[in-house]
């Protein structure tokens, strides 16, 4: 950059401004990808955990039309199949079309049924714990 007594050149001037704006733009477009991939991976999970709810709900139905009286220590295993053919829930898809399997217990312990249910949705989500 030229300096003389006037300080500097309007030229000068252009060509800062437009390195600053480059700047900004990228690092605005940085930030951007950034909060888009945080956003997406909430949603992701989140949809697995309506999945696995919508489990346990059509495995509560099951479970009162089945088993009415569970006692301490019983523990029964439902498969998603299972769920499916007697109607109590459709078939699963994530939100990138994934056919959802896997099955849900019902346990029996102190007095109180416990229901979790566990999922495998293609390659992109298992819940911790999902035994094949």
């Amino acid at each position: 950059m030229k300096i003389d007594n006037r300080g500097f050149g309007i030229q000068s001037m252009m060509i800062a401004v437009l390195v600053l704006m480059m700047c900004l733009v990228l690092i605005s477009a940085f930030a951007n990808k950034v909060f888009n991939n945080i956003s997406n991976e909430e949603t992701n999970s989140t949809d697995y955990i309506e999945i696995e709810e919508k489990v346990e709900q059509a495995t509560k139905k099951y479970q009162q039309k089945y088993y009415n009286n569970i006692l301490d220590g019983d523990e029964i295993k439902v498969s998603l199949k299972s769920l499916q053919n007697e109607g109590f829930i459709d078939i699963l898809k994530d939100n990138k079309n994934n056919i959802c399997d896997g099955y849900a217990y019902i346990i029996g312990k102190e007095n109180k049924v416990i229901y979790n249910a566990y999922i495998r949705c293609g390659n992109e989500y298992k819940t911790k714990g999902f035994k094949d």
